[in-house]
């Protein structure tokens, strides 16, 4: 419960201008909360292009289940994604690039279409991956205003405990009456020489659906879909800090005959989350090679499962034994975040000049989004009054800084014979806060090509580039003022997704 109550009252302190100009943490729960409610891609190779008035492939109920009716075999299909994932970190006039990749399936799943007179009726199901994200960020410097021990002052927060018992705080005045950082006691009153500070920071996000969905012509040319999906998924963070003392501003002898060498701490969050999702949609044929299409997807309640382990290891000057301690969760804290609707509308035309094209608009409003900390939680009523008012402040701060938002993406595609197609789509998607600055791009292209008899391989391409800004740690400084330390990030992510579908 000690992390909940920092990252809560650290939306608190920097609800106001601040924090909007800074970002927040990516372990903060109104990031993890945009985190699992964010579809940033479709695991099936070629669907890709935006599918609310046509399909393209087994991934295309996602955009409309209703767009599946326009398939024209039935299939079997299955891919593989390799995502890298390259940032230009720039921290206290230093850059440093890091990287992270990684491998995942996409999808694997099945479509079905059943013999009709006229119309169509198709039903299919199976498993799509819808979220994919995989950052690594180094950073280095010397800080002459800050440290991360100026964070663990806070009495309510892990933090706090851990620094005590490490010697990373202690009592700043000979009748212990505050706590101060160890770097600051000493020195006069908000200053102190300064300290050399790394940071190795990792944080991935895997979710994907296992999901039914049917479609039909319900009525000449009205075409009608639904499907309903399980969603899971897994995130994981990992951060290592160390301050050290490279200059040997610290020589005294009041700890045990020596002084602070360095401080380490370790931080690793794992979560799991579950939940449901529903869709429907329809598509109308105009006239023959002109569809306009609409779906939409119900809010949704993802459940939470959280674990986290934090350390913190104090080294002296001398080399003794560090000074170590930790603490960890019992895996028993569950909370809830409800998902805004999406609704989207598309249209697509087919052979024109030879050429395919489809266009999208989604819109989803990220002001409704709200995290519920007490449905799943066994408290007190002491604790849980307590903790809902906190939550209403959390929620309030989600309702007043996230927006909502209008997600365009244009495709096209070509049929160049019977063995190949090729097709490329572009999609734009506004910043969904002020927290998180910049717009974001994604460049996509693909192709199909036959191997056999019924025997496809589709490949896309996937690129995005992003500027961003990430919080290191944050601090109330000696005016009680909040403070927030943090890096500058420059992002470019490729992913390669090669799949295989059988028809039949």
């Amino acid at each position: 419960m000690k992390r909940l109550y920092l990252l809560l009252v650290t939306v608190v302190y920097f609800s106001g201008s601040l924090l909007a100009q800074n970002g927040l943490s990516p372990a903060s729960y109104p990031n993890l909360a945009l985190e699992f409610s964010n579809q940033n891609m479709n695991g099936n190779p070629l669907s890709f292009m935006p599918s609310v008035a046509d399909g393209y492939g087994f991934g295309s109920y996602v955009d409309n289940p209703a767009s599946m009716a326009f398939l024209k075999e039935s299939q079997f299909s299955f891919s593989l994604f390799n995502q890298n994932t390259q940032t230009e970190n720039t921290y206290l006039g230093n850059e440093i690039d890091a990287e992270h990749s990684a491998t995942k399936l996409g999808d694997m799943g099945f479509v079905y279409k059943f013999p009709t007179r006229q119309g169509s009726f198709v039903i299919g199901g199976g498993y799509n991956r819808t979220a994919s994200t995989n950052n690594a960020y180094r950073v280095s410097g010397r800080n002459n205003d800050n440290t991360i021990t100026d964070s663990f002052l806070d009495p309510n927060s892990e933090y706090n405990e851990l620094a005590f018992q490490t010697y990373a705080i202690d009592w700043g005045d000979v009748d212990s009456t505050y706590l101060e950082s160890i770097f600051r006691i000493g020195f006069p009153p908000g200053t102190f020489p300064g300290i050399d500070q790394e940071a190795d920071i990792r944080h991935s996000t895997y979710m994907g659906e296992y999901s039914f969905f049917a479609a039909t012509e319900f009525m000449k040319d009205l075409f009608f879909g639904f499907s309903a999906s399980y969603v899971s998924g897994e995130y994981t963070y990992r951060r290592d800090f160390l301050e050290y003392d490279s200059q040997n501003d610290y020589d005294g002898t009041f700890l045990e005959g020596s002084d602070i060498d360095n401080i380490f701490v370790q931080d690793e969050i794992d979560i799991d989350v579950y939940g449901g999702k529903f869709r429907a949609g329809i598509v109308y044929k105009i006239f023959s090679g002109v569809n306009i299409g609409a779906s939409y997807m119900l809010p949704a309640t993802i459940r939470v499962s959280e674990n986290y382990y934090s350390s913190i290891e104090t080294s002296l000057d001398d080399g003794s034994e560090p000074f170590f301690y930790d603490v960890a969760s019992d895996g028993s804290f569950r909370y809830r975040i409800e998902q805004p609707g999406e609704l989207k509308i598309g249209a697509a035309l087919k052979d024109l000049a030879g050429f395919s094209v489809s266009a999208s608009a989604e819109y989803i409003n990220y002001e409704n989004m709200e995290i519920d900390f007490i449905s799943d939680s066994d408290l007190r009523l002491v604790d849980e009054v307590d903790l809902r008012a906190q939550q209403e402040d959390l929620n309030g701060f989600m309702e007043s800084n996230y927006n909502s938002v209008t997600n365009f993406k244009i495709g096209v595609g070509k049929q160049l014979n019977d063995q190949a197609g090729i097709r490329a789509a572009y999609s734009f998607k506004p910043a969904i806060s002020e927290l998180t600055p910049g717009d974001t791009k994604i460049y996509s292209a693909g192709f199909d090509i036959k191997l056999g008899n019924g025997f496809i391989m589709d490949v896309s391409g996937h690129y995005l580039k992003k500027d961003d800004r990430s919080e290191l740690y944050n601090y109330i400084d000696f005016d009680d003022q909040p403070q927030s330390t943090t890096f500058d990030i420059s992002k470019q992510d490729v992913r390669i997704q090669v799949g295989f579908k059988v028809l039949f």
